[in-house]
């Protein structure tokens, strides 16, 4: 059985350092890059009522950040001699995550985040949180410092995974 990786990625730093980790794993693996535009409209609500252009601009906008974010993590994978997957969903990011690998055979997900306190994590929440408790699959976090003493001496964050997993390994 082939290991099948989802990374979410979103263009800043913690999601290519989760992207940088995949691709410099040894194992045999197929990797699928997923860009979740994060359009939440309810239907027949006032935006998409008086507006609708601008819904149609909003997604043309996040479709434009997908091209690039893909060109980029296209870029890091041929470094690396690995072929990538992309796709783009529209949504609550949690929900897509999850239901994205769901529905397309993924065995794990590998998502970047950044440090925050506790009390952070209550208040604001955490993406990967969210898609811990929605996944069937395993989920790998890799949390990058936001501290300047975490830097290493050429400047580069440190990548530190830590691993969450629900279901089984």
């Amino acid at each position: 059985m082939t290991n099948s990786i989802l990374v979410p990625i979103n263009g800043i730093p913690p999601t290519i350092a989760a992207l940088n980790h995949v691709l410099t794993l040894e194992d045999s693996h197929e990797i699928t890059v997923l860009q979740v535009c994060p359009i939440v409209e309810r239907d027949n609500s006032i935006r998409q009522t008086v507006i609708p252009e601008a819904i149609d601009e909003q997604q043309e906008a996040s479709r434009q950040t997908a091209e690039q974010i893909f060109s980029k993590a296209t870029d890091y994978a041929t470094e690396h001699d690995v072929t990538l997957k992309t796709a783009t969903e529209s949504g609550h990011p949690a929900e897509r995550i999850s239901a994205y690998a769901a529905t397309n055979d993924i065995t794990r997900i590998v998502i970047g985040t950044q440090e925050q306190s506790l009390l952070s994590r209550i208040l604001r929440g955490s993406l990967p949180d969210e898609i811990m408790k929605r996944s069937s699959v395993p989920v790998t976090t890799i949390q990058t410092p936001t501290d300047e003493s975490s830097r290493r001496s050429d400047g580069t964050d440190q990548e530190r995974p830590l691993t969450f997993s629900r279901g089984i390994n």
